[in-house]
């Protein structure tokens, strides 16, 4: 008896849309605003399991706005209720009902958890309770930092910046591990996308970059990330790096005959969820 009410328990579900794939995530792809890229952000339709992974989330295309407290609708704010529009990681959410699939929204939150979002006044009057969320991007004080964004094979998405920012300059290295926080969002980890660039090579140059959770190790000819002679200064490699929660690696180098560059590209975001 037990197993027919387990059936027809998921069957249920499944007619009301609340089964599916863990984790699973399509669509939802938030792009700066053409109109706006300073405050706005694009979200493309999709469907997500929710953060519990109790629901479905169908969300059609909207626009919210990073300058305004949160009101439901496209072309409204999207920012939570006493959280301000400044130098900051933010993340995005997909927000749903778990009473039907035809309410959604989309809000701004510095919460990974999007506590300051579900507990909004106007969000739960909206009858919006489940959430996922679906990016996090940063800003350069009160801007959206402009990039591309293109979902990969498995939900993910590839965030590329429109301008390549320099996280280390003309660094005359050290040997011994050094840490580098780079210009992309904290909280969760991401592949960020790195380009090495040799200056000043007085003479063959080796470097060594990692997560900050790898096991130490010196940069040689059998363990490095990229290198450069003196005879082939100015050489760029690029690399993608397992980030911590602080948005940091590690990098060392084979000597301080040289100047090393570390330029951010990017990062990818696999939205496990």
């Amino acid at each position: 008896m037990s197993l027919i009410i387990q059936s027809l328990d998921t069957l249920s579900k499944m007619f009301r849309g609340k089964t599916g794939q863990r984790g699973y995530i399509t669509g939802l792809v938030p792009t700066n605003n053409s109109g706006d890229a300073t405050n706005d952000i694009d979200f493309s339709e999709g469907i997500a399991r929710d953060s519990e992974d109790n629901d479905n989330i169908h969300a059609s295309a909207m626009t919210k706005k990073a300058d305004a407290t949160w009101a439901p609708g496209t072309g409204n704010g999207g920012m939570a209720a006493g959280v301000s529009f400044g130098a900051n990681t933010f993340h995005l959410f997909v927000l749903g009902s778990s009473k039907g699939q035809s309410d959604h929204d989309f809000g701004f939150d510095t919460s990974l958890t999007a506590a300051n979002l579900m507990a909004d006044a106007a969000v739960v009057a909206a009858g919006l309770d489940i959430f996922r969320r679906v990016e996090s991007f940063i800003t350069t004080g009160a801007a959206w930092i402009s990039m591309e964004v293109n979902e990969i094979t498995g939900g993910g998405l590839r965030c590329y910046y429109n301008a390549t920012p320099t996280d280390l300059s003309s660094y005359n290295g050290a040997t011994t591990r050094q840490t580098l926080a780079l210009t992309i969002p904290s909280d969760v980890q991401f592949l960020a996308i790195v380009t090495l660039y040799f200056d000043f090579v007085t003479n063959d140059m080796l470097a060594w970059v990692r997560s900050v959770n790898y096991t130490d190790s010196g940069a040689t000819s059998s363990n490095n990330d990229g290198n450069a002679t003196a005879e082939s200064e100015f050489t760029v490699n690029e690399i993608s790096v397992l980030t911590d929660t602080f948005a940091t690696i590690a990098h060392r180098q084979s000597s301080t005959n040289s100047n090393l560059n570390i330029r951010t590209k990017g990062y990818i975001d696999y939205r496990l969820g």
